[in-house]
């Protein structure tokens, strides 16, 4: 997966279609992937605009030229930034999408075999792939029940969710 900013401003995100072909990757996972990407694409629109001087598409993020030059810095910076304020947007697109990718049977599933778990935890552990080694990651998966809803979470998406892509 990547994206590429062009000087005019226009944002390219290729995804890997072996990634997205193989039979291995739930659709859960394709659509939290394309997710992550938009707002990769979305911070670099951002940042584009930001350094011409164009206020529009900005992040909802207070202050974001002053955050955006405390990340910059940082290695990694995008996902240290997705991690801090992304992932509650994450979660809610994939609760959103999640319905529309022929996982009802998972849903539904979902409520009866991890009684203590909301949707909304969930999907809370699911916005947190792709952001592996940020700070918040750390943070969060350092809370032993925490850690254990991230693996539960990620496992039930990996064995349960379709797995039936075939995007050319």
């Amino acid at each position: 997966m990547s994206n590429n900013l062009k000087s005019e401003g226009a944002v390219t995100i290729k995804i890997d279609q072996d990634y997205i072909n193989d039979v291995q990757t739930p659709t859960l996972f394709i659509a939290q992937t394309i997710i992550h990407e938009a707002i990769h694409a979305n911070m670099y629109l951002a940042i584009y605009n930001h350094v011409n001087g164009n206020l529009s598409n900005i992040p909802d993020v207070d202050d974001f030229p002053a955050i955006y030059e405390e990340y910059r810095v940082l290695n990694n910076w995008q996902h240290e930034f997705m991690a801090d304020h992304y992932i509650g947007l994450i979660a809610q697109g994939l609760q959103e999408v999640h319905p529309r990718l022929n996982d009802q049977i998972f849903i539904d599933d979902l409520v009866n075999s991890y009684p203590d778990l909301t949707l909304e935890a969930f999907y809370t552990n699911l916005a947190w792939i792709g952001l592996n080694g940020t700070q918040s990651q750390t943070t969060y998966l350092s809370n032993p029940d925490n850690l254990a809803n991230y693996s539960i979470c990620y496992e039930a998406a990996k064995s349960n969710s379709t797995k039936t892509p075939n995007c050319n």
